[in-house]
């Protein structure tokens, strides 16, 4: 279950314009999503040949291609990277896009793809935690995005035999990371860009 991948991150206190010169540098071209909150999930089967491409309508990608830097932005929403026998998926997961199941859809397409289903390195990334999360302020009602993406997950894998990587920080009291909710809406994002090797 090693890991096979490499992730830059870009928010507050890390600068994204480094991040594409260097991997610009090193000739590798990176794919965008222009996300919207959905369940689509776009496969990558050959390497692009312009240095920066958004797929439209997706809010994940999988490849089984090497040094292709795969991009997600997030903003209070949850970064997914699966590596799974050879395969990279990345995963824009909000509120609906888990109630919508897309990170069961993709383990569902990475079952397919690689006929296993153990020895995958999920990495749940930063996003806000139920206790910012109020979505009906009459009666406090919250959600709980990492119980729910656990949840889809324990549906599909055994995770005993996986490995899974939480990263705990939440984007709401982080200052390192841009909060849609904890910086008054602001249109500015952060980006996780990984590729594997």
């Amino acid at each position: 279950m090693k890991k096979h991948y490499t992730v830059y991150t870009a928010n507050k206190k890390n600068k994204l314009k480094p991040i594409y010169k260097n991997l610009k540098l090193n000739n590798m071209p990176i794919i965008k999503m222009n996300q919207t909150h959905s369940n689509i999930i776009h496969t990558i089967t050959e390497k692009p040949n312009q240095a920066l491409i958004t797929i439209t309508n997706t809010d994940g990608l999988i490849t089984s291609l090497k040094n292709i830097g795969l991009a997600i932005k997030f903003a209070d929403c949850m970064p997914i990277i699966i590596q799974a026998h050879h395969h990279l998926c990345v995963l824009h997961s909000g509120r609906k896009g888990t109630q919508k199941k897309i990170l069961t859809k993709a383990i569902k397409q990475l079952k397919k793809l690689t006929k296993k289903d153990q020895d995958y390195h999920i990495w749940l990334g930063p996003h806000i935690s139920n206790t910012h999360y109020e979505i009906d302020p009459i009666k406090k009602t919250t959600f709980n995005m990492l119980a729910e993406t656990i949840a889809q997950l324990k549906s599909e894998i055994n995770l005993a035999k996986n490995k899974l990587i939480i990263h705990s920080e939440c984007t709401h009291t982080s200052n390192n990371f841009y909060s849609y909710r904890g910086d008054n809406h602001t249109k500015k994002r952060n980006y996780i860009i990984c590729y594997q090797h």
